[in-house]
């Protein structure tokens, strides 16, 4: 089967999709140029035009015209032509995925849209990149949503691993760097046992482009923020996106601050106290208003916004103040509390 169905999750199984662009790649890296010249079959994602993907376009496009000027050229004097491509046998499962540890949501996410791009631009750009806010809004999501994007395709655009690593765990006496050492090896499914932590985590990441989100280390910036320095030091491909309440205080440290959910703009008076028409359409459009919706229609399906209901939920959401955490557990009460009586 393709879908591998769990009680809290659903997921791919593991080789059960393949991408002709990462083949394509994996064939030049081995000199099966007639394999990889039948592989692409021109742009990527035709009709998208999101930066990413236009960069990946170009970036496929350029390696497809070298190949074809290599082809052309036939083999260098001397040497024999390259014999065709022997069909490959199916790969074994490899030995580090390029997603790893990472965590799986069964809900829609919604507002981060501009965030998740800034962050991305962000990530590529620095190795050390903090994602700032309070507790309840929304860190943790974001940054899991931008290393599933990340690890499509075999660890996407310039990552080829790309991992999760929770450090809620270690918190008071377990707050130490080998405490994070210890994580961070049992995301990468790592056994350490009989070694230096630090050195096999380095020799585990050496020569690869990897990032690695390290969740929740705001107890930790205090006696760990020496364990981030010494490891982007020793790997240089390392990246690391950190979710935290705090500054790490680190150079080169990237401060990217998560805002809250867009507001749905107050009542305008007497009118606006059940709104209708084009009112109502740009009310259910926000993003706040949009995730009170969705998660109070899983705890009643038949929850209309309309009339003093939709303008209950503006107010709600203005009240909570754009914190999605908030909201969720607002909406939750809504199987017994209409929205006009939670507010």
């Amino acid at each position: 089967g393709v879908l591998q169905a769990e009680r809290l999750a659903l997921r791919l199984q593991p080789g059960s999709v393949s991408c002709d662009a990462v083949q394509f790649e994996q064939a030049l890296r081995t000199g099966a140029l007639a394999e990889a010249a039948a592989l692409y079959r021109g742009d990527l994602l035709p009709g998208l035009y999101d930066d990413w993907v236009q960069d990946e376009r170009q970036r496929l496009q350029a390696l497809a015209d070298t190949l074809g000027d290599r082809l052309r050229a036939g083999p260098p004097p001397g040497l024999p032509p390259l014999p065709s491509p022997a069909p490959r046998a199916p790969l074994p499962p490899a030995a580090a995925p390029a997603a790893l540890n990472l965590p799986h949501y069964l809900t829609q996410v919604y507002g981060t849209e501009h965030s998740a791009l800034q962050l991305l631009h962000a990530v590529h750009a620095h190795r050390l990149v903090t994602l700032l806010g309070p507790g309840g809004h929304g860190k943790t999501r974001l940054a899991v949503e931008l290393a599933h994007g990340l690890a499509t395709a075999g660890g996407g655009p310039g990552f080829d691993l790309v991992a999760f690593v929770p450090l809620v765990a270690c918190q008071g006496v377990d707050a130490t760097p080998d405490a994070v050492l210890m994580a961070l090896l049992l995301a990468l499914r790592q056994d350490a046992r009989g070694a230096d932590p630090l050195v096999h985590l380095a020799a585990l990441l050496d020569g690869r482009r990897s990032l690695l989100v390290l969740d929740n280390f705001e107890q930790l910036v205090d006696s760990c923020a020496g364990l981030v320095a010494t490891l982007l030091a020793r790997c240089p491909g390392l990246h690391l996106l950190v979710t935290s309440r705090r500054v790490l205080g680190l150079d080169g440290e990237c401060l990217h601050s998560l805002p809250p959910l867009p507001l749905p703009p107050p009542a305008l008076g007497s009118s606006d106290a059940a709104p209708v028409g084009a009112a109502l359409e740009a009310l259910a459009c926000n993003p706040a208003v949009a995730l009170f919706v969705d998660r109070a229609r899983a705890a009643r399906a038949d929850l209309q916004l309309a009339g003093v209901q939709a303008a209950a939920v503006r107010d709600l959401v203005r009240h909570l103040q754009g914190m999605p955490l908030a909201i969720e557990l607002a909406a939750a009460q809504v199987r017994s509390l209409a929205p006009v009586v939670l507010l």
